[in-house]
């Protein structure tokens, strides 16, 4: 469903943002959305069996921005 599509797609960026901040990315760097089934990168409608699940494979992803933040970098 929508619903739970949505609740994976959070659960992804989540994951993907919690691994920046362990590695030393700032929080407040991180700008991160989760879009579910709302902007697919590819059409699966008409799609079967394999042709299906590479489609359904490209469009689960993650879309981020890190700012950088060049008054606080330090030699």
């Amino acid at each position: 469903t929508p619903a739970y599509n949505q609740d994976l797609s959070e659960a992804r960026v989540e994951s993907v943002k919690d691994f920046l901040i362990e590695h030393g990315i700032q929080s407040k760097r991180i700008r991160a959305s989760a879009r579910g089934e709302r902007d697919p990168l590819v059409r699966t409608d008409g799609l079967y069996g394999r042709d299906l699940e590479r489609a359904q494979a490209r469009n689960r992803r993650v879309d981020m921005s890190v700012k950088y933040l060049h008054d606080e970098v330090r030699d």
